[in-house]
């Protein structure tokens, strides 16, 4: 328990205060008041740093404590708990009058086991938040991985398309196209490829029926398809090919005397003597 505060610099109003000698050591309990501005807060506040040693607002803070368990100085932290009930506390753990006000639970050493559980369960909520950042974090970064993957799916298809489709083909675009599929399948690389082949074919515009114009027969005037005209050059050829060169030949000398004497007169074999 503090017993004398011997000293105190640099804090506020509190720039150079020192104890008279005539005041009294704190008693269990003790009331301290002063009219608005004399340094109750900054006081209450000196109370909340003891036990850190040191006052974040003040760095020049100087004190001397006295307590039962030994002097006190700045830069050692008090050992005991120090519990200060001022508008910092309320303001912190309950809520501005103004506004809406927190609920407030004073344990005392009865309800350790209380406490206990409080801290465990404390324990397991920061472990599931520290869990749950972390799957928050697993899944921003799943998404953003499968961004790309639908980003080279969208490019991937531009190209393979070669400008057929829109140059505007996204990735939003790939997602809509996939999310339409009913039965969807990972691909093999060569199932890819042909896929990947199939989509670079383009359409060719219709060829329209090949009109194929008829034939006259020889020798009628019947008109015949292709079919038939190749039966009647086929018969006529064989026809051909049965007629020899020389028989033609003889047939028109035996018809014509006079070319038979100049054939025979102009290929008659020369007589040679010997």
């Amino acid at each position: 328990m503090l017993t004398h505060i011997k000293k105190i610099k640099s804090l506020g109003v509190f720039d150079n205060y020192a104890a008279p000698p005539e005041l009294k050591a704190f008693d269990r309990f003790n009331i301290v008041y002063g009219e608005n501005g004399s340094g109750k807060t900054t006081f209450s506040r000196f109370l909340a740093c003891l036990q850190a040693g040191e006052h974040s607002d003040y760095p020049h803070l100087e004190f001397y404590v006295d307590t039962q368990s030994g002097p006190l100085s700045h830069g050692q932290r008090y050992a005991r708990n120090v519990r200060v009930f001022n508008s910092d506390f309320v303001e912190a753990n309950i809520g501005r009058f103004e506004g809406p006000l927190r609920h407030i639970l004073i344990l005392g050493e009865e309800n350790k086991s209380v406490a206990e559980e409080i801290k465990a369960e404390i324990a397991l909520r920061d472990d599931r938040t520290k869990r749950l950042q972390d799957i928050t974090t697993a899944v921003a970064k799943l998404e953003t991985e499968r961004g790309k993957i639908f980003s080279s799916i969208a490019k991937t298809i531009g190209e393979a398309t070669s400008g057929s489709t829109l140059r505007t083909y996204r990735r939003p675009d790939a997602e809509r196209a996939f999310a339409k599929l009913t039965s969807p399948k990972l691909l093999s690389n060569v199932e890819l490829e042909v896929h990947r082949a199939t989509v670079r074919q383009v359409q060719l515009p219709e060829v329209g029926k090949l009109n194929v114009p008829g034939i006259v027969e020889p020798g009628t005037d019947k008109t015949i398809g292709p079919v038939g005209a190749a039966q009647v050059l086929a018969q006529r050829c064989k026809a051909l090919t049965i007629r020899s060169a020389s028989s033609a030949v003889i047939s028109r000398l035996a018809t014509h005397p006079m070319i038979a004497t100049w054939v025979e007169r102009r290929y008659r074999p020369t007589q040679n003597s010997c």
